[in-house]
């Protein structure tokens, strides 16, 4: 096989030095015990499949061995004055395009002795693979699509690596390239063939949309509303070569998703001596359409602000008593939120993050109807919970819902008032007659209680003293009662915790709240 066309007076024509080239090779993989099958049709890319030899150099058991190293070839032989190699296109595809190893191995001969020179292993990765993808790409933006036709030519001094034509260079080129993995060779192979020749910002989308005005353009710029689309047509840049792709086919209506223009703090209080609920947040701009109004959205976990010329509008995340799920400081700057936008009057501060703009403040005239009894509950309830997380040392606070937070306010207060050290209602429990006598006037106690999250139980637990009644000797009142611990455990591990802090405690009697059905699903 020859990488040029025959010349006259040469000792061979091009059939013989191919043929020459062929039995070279095989020769020269016999030497190196390489398994060397040849291809009975050469169509697939290949000219020989070379395989090594099973053997016992892996530290493993027969049944565990990983096969060995696999690879195709093609072979071209030239004179030794020439370096030039021309293939046609569809063939080197073939060859490159294979996730496993594959190589050109070009023999050089001398005119005068007849006897390779030297060799050269032109391995298919890399800028040869590279290369040959972008050739392709070539032909397909030309609309030349029968590239068994086409020609592409591969220097063998610039494109391989110089070898002694013999089986032993031959067989430790081979490994040097492939590496001790067949698998991660193979995986690598295929993430070349899908990234050669991409930058950044490579696939590209033109889309034609009509809009009624200029307000329409903005909310569609915003990512606010969809727009209908007349046209829309993508595109894809591989080695600097623009195709079109027509990948996105039957698309009616696109939603633009825009950058921040910058990042945000929103406050937002009830009057100039209330404390503020604050959210950080992005500010998105359109792009400047000439005649259009200001227009601004800023956009937080709570609430997103619309700016419309002089026109202000605001809009909160839905909030039901199951959804959202949130942490107790996030469910505080709720209910700050709420109480004052309550108020009729409350001011909203925008304080831009990066850039050189002045912070934008709106009296916000309108007027919110809140339920009054549980907006106190979650303000009172919220900055407790907080507080008693705090005192278990977690770094991150566990999340619930609205109805956990304002249903658990009793207990919650309770564990605040006995974490705080303050007095607390006093526990008491009553025993039947018969059995009061048996027991002493004090007893060592254990009260334990929870407040359930959405994955997790803060549990806390306080050592007890009680004391029979004089009044009712079948009756006992806490006397004492000293807090010992609080903790945040699974609601799976409950009953386990409250038998491990019995044992502990040396506790005669635990006072303990049963599991909720919903706490545990």
């Amino acid at each position: 096989m020859l990488g040029e066309s025959d010349e006259i007076g040469n000792p061979l024509n091009s059939d013989e030095l191919g043929e020459k080239g062929e039995s070279t090779f095989k020769t020269i993989c016999a030497d190196a015990r390489l398994i060397c099958n040849s291809a009975t049709r050469d169509r697939a890319g290949w000219d020989f499949l070379v395989e090594f030899p099973l053997g016992r150099e892996q530290p493993v058991t027969l049944d565990k061995r990983e096969n060995p190293i696999s690879c195709l070839f093609q072979q071209k032989t030239m004179w030794d004055h020439n370096d030039r190699i021309k293939f046609r296109l569809s063939s080197l595809e073939r060859l490159a395009k294979d996730s496993r190893p594959s190589f050109v191995y070009v023999l050089k001969v001398s005119k005068e002795s007849l006897q390779p020179t030297s060799a050269y292993l032109i391995h298919m990765h890399g800028d040869v693979l590279a290369k040959i993808l972008k050739k392709l790409r070539l032909e397909e933006a030309a609309d030349r699509l029968a590239v068994n036709h086409a020609e592409i030519y591969l220097s063998a001094s610039e494109a391989g690596i110089v070898l002694t034509p013999d089986g032993a260079a031959l067989k430790t080129a081979i490994q040097a390239a492939i590496g001790s993995n067949m698998a991660a060779y193979e995986a690598a192979k295929r993430n070349e063939l899908r990234s050669l020749g991409y930058e950044p910002f490579a696939r590209e989308m033109k889309v034609t949309f009509t809009v009624k005005d200029k307000d329409a353009l903005t909310n569609i710029l915003l990512g606010q509303t969809k727009a209908a689309v007349d046209d829309m047509r993508t595109f894809e840049t591989r080695f600097g070569i623009k195709l079109e792709t027509g990948d996105l086919t039957g698309v009616h209506a696109i939603r633009f998703q825009p950058f921040p223009f910058d990042s945000c703090e929103v406050v937002v209080r009830r009057d100039k001596f209330s404390e503020p609920a604050t959210f950080k947040g992005h500010i998105y701009m359109p792009p400047k359409v000439q005649g259009a109004d200001f227009a601004a959205r800023i956009v937080t976990d709570m609430f997103e602000v619309n700016f419309r010329g002089t026109q202000f509008s605001l809009n909160t995340t839905e909030v039901t008593l199951d959804l959202p799920v949130l942490t107790p400081s996030v469910w505080r700057k709720y209910f700050l939120l709420a109480d004052a936008l309550s108020a009729g009057a409350a001011v909203m501060e925008i304080r831009p993050g990066n850039r050189a703009v002045r912070s934008m403040k709106h009296v916000m005239n309108g007027k919110v109807e809140i339920d009054r009894q549980e907006l106190e509950i979650g303000l009172e309830t919220s900055p407790r919970l907080t507080t008693l997380i705090g005192r278990v040392g977690a770094s991150e606070e566990p999340s619930l819902s609205r109805a956990q937070l304002v249903l658990q306010e009793e207990y919650i207060a309770s564990a605040h008032a006995i974490v705080s050290g303050k007095s607390v209602t006093p526990l008491c429990f009553s025993v039947a007659e018969d059995a009061a006598h048996q027991l002493g006037q004090e007893m060592r106690g254990l009260h334990v209680n929870y407040v359930s999250f959405e994955k997790d139980f803060l549990v806390w637990a306080a050592d007890v003293v009680f004391e029979r009644s004089a009044e009712s000797p079948n009756k006992f009142t806490a006397k004492e009662l000293t807090f010992r611990e609080i903790a945040i455990i699974k609601p799976e591990t409950y009953a386990k915790y409250l038998d491990e802090l019995r044992d502990e405690a040396k506790a005669e009697i635990v006072m303990s709240r049963e599991l909720d059905n919903e706490a545990t699903n």
